[in-house]
């Protein structure tokens, strides 16, 4: 049984008044922390249940994971579509797929789409929503992606982070801050800084996070983000040098062993106190 909190309802409920309505790609909208992979396991218990068909699209391998041991969590049996994968079961009426495989592949028929991170806009997505011969159902906490409204036709917003921390689904924050480096001069491309040029200078900070972390973390574990791989390493060679052991989360880091690393990392014991 799939249960699932007021305000998760009454998403559910939202979205079924859109499918009435004769809407076919629907934004559903919802903070960080709100469940919407939860959201989603539900609509797809549903149609499982009406003897159609779901396709979950995720556009990386550590999503694709995720989701994959959600469903197990819930006892829903499941294929996964992606290059080799041990998971390979095509005939089940749930399948959780890789981006990358479907560009490949012709798309499986199905009678649901739901696109995790929605905002993320792919070709492979787009040409095949864009038939809106199928319901799609697009999960995003940021649908702020230029050219999303000519994607999807309608939103339905889920909650708040304020209404979750107000009724205690989420814990409340406090905001320190280190020394912001100077962007002065650097080009944006895209609406985005260059990257190249803000590892730079966000180098220049590196020993101020640092600090800052050891004054305010009392001990606690963090995930750091990084510009790139190689702000990432030198944030890594600060924090061990201040006795904090830390793991480095990128994509020149194996698949299983990444996978290893957040295992520890979850452990309230953990050796690991930092995941940069």
């Amino acid at each position: 049984m799939i249960d699932l909190r007021p305000y998760q309802l009454d998403a559910v409920d939202s979205l079924r008044r859109e499918i009435a309505a004769g809407r076919r790609n629907i934004v559903l909208c919802a903070p960080t922390g709100a469940g919407k992979t939860l959201i989603g396991t539900r609509l797809m218990n549903e149609t499982r249940r009406k003897g159609k068909r779901t396709l979950f699209v995720v556009d990386r391998l550590s999503l694709l994971n995720q989701t994959s041991e959600v469903l197990d969590a819930y006892g829903l049996d499941h294929g996964v579509i992606q290059g080799g994968h041990w998971r390979f079961r095509p005939y089940l009426q749930i399948q959780v797929c890789s981006q990358q495989t479907l560009a490949r592949r012709k798309w499986p028929d199905t009678d649901l789409i739901i696109v995790d991170e929605a905002h993320t806009i792919t070709e492979t997505v787009r040409k095949r929503i864009a038939e809106r011969d199928v319901v799609t159902i697009g999960l995003t906490a940021t649908p702020f992606t230029k050219g999303m409204g000519k994607v999807y036709e309608s939103m339905v917003n889920v909650t708040t982070t304020n209404r979750l921390i107000a009724d205690e689904f989420l814990s409340n924050y406090r905001i320190f801050a280190a020394s912001e480096p100077n962007m002065e001069g650097v080009k944006a491309v895209a609406g985005e800084w260059d990257e190249k040029e803000t590892s730079k200078r966000a180098m220049e900070v590196v020993g101020d996070c640092v600090a800052e972390c050891l004054k305010h973390g009392a001990g606690k574990k963090f995930i750091c983000s990084a510009v790139d791989t190689a702000h990432v390493d030198e944030l890594h060679r600060q924090f061990m040098a201040a006795g904090v052991h830390c793991a480095t989360y990128t994509y020149k880091v194996k698949d299983d062993e990444r996978a290893e690393i957040v295992r520890e990392f979850r452990k309230p014991d953990s050796y690991i106190r930092g995941l940069i």
